[in-house]
């Protein structure tokens, strides 16, 4: 996907070429809401704290989208709205002579958006669109932690718990496939790229998160 933010940007720049040149363009403009449902993907790729550890990722969860926008024009729209993530969980077991240890770590993610969607219609109700927009997102996490020691090949057990919350802005790019149904509705099958949306730039974590949803606009 490095190539997504080029192909994206000559989208928009194609696109709102031909809203200004081609005067003789349907012109739809008002307002519209915009439901969606799917999957999110947090690109999880943990890898404990030795090559022995045994490591797992749910970093599937369901994502939903609220939105409503406004069209300038056939081809140019600007929209905001909330997006939830939902839950994912990672962890790791790391062994060593005489002690374990078991870490998994919870996140929730959700936010707020704002974005600018260009789209380009074609087959009579067919269209394909790109989005350039922001994600002002907040995350909680739980990270819970039990070490197991052996001393004299007894098990001795002690846990600890933290819960922490991160908020920032990231740059969100996205591409969609749809289809006006009437109208009045349409749907939409769209591809967007969150970056590493959940935790602050001075983390190590690189992820590469993003979500697939299937969304319904209506416009009055």
């Amino acid at each position: 996907m490095k190539n997504l933010p080029v192909f994206v940007c000559l989208l928009a720049a194609h696109l709102s070429m031909l809203a200004v040149t081609r005067a003789d363009a349907e012109e739809r403009p008002g307002f519209y809401v915009t439901a969606a449902l799917g999957v999110s993907d947090h690109g999880i790729e943990n890898e404990g704290l030795n090559p022995n550890d045994e490591t797992f990722a749910d970093d599937r969860g369901n994502a939903f989208r609220l939105l409503a926008g406004y069209e300038f024009n056939e081809y140019v729209s600007l929209e905001a709205g909330y997006a939830d993530l939902g839950e994912n969980r990672w962890g790791f077991v790391s062994s060593f002579p005489g002690f374990q240890q078991f870490v998994t770590h919870s996140e929730t993610l959700d936010g707020y958006t704002m974005a600018l969607r260009v789209r380009y219609p074609f087959a009579d109700r067919f269209f394909v669109s790109g989005r350039l927009g922001a994600f002002a997102w907040s995350s909680e996490h739980d990270v819970r932690i039990v070490d197991i020691r052996f001393p004299e090949g007894l098990p001795v057990q002690s846990s600890r718990q933290t819960f922490t919350r991160f908020s920032d802005t990231e740059l969100t790019l996205g591409l969609g496939v749809g289809f006006r149904v009437t109208d009045a509705f349409e749907v939409s099958l769209d591809y967007e790229t969150l970056g590493d949306a959940g935790f602050p730039d001075c983390c190590e974590e690189d992820f590469d998160k993003g979500t697939l949803t299937l969304g319904l606009s209506y416009r009055p």
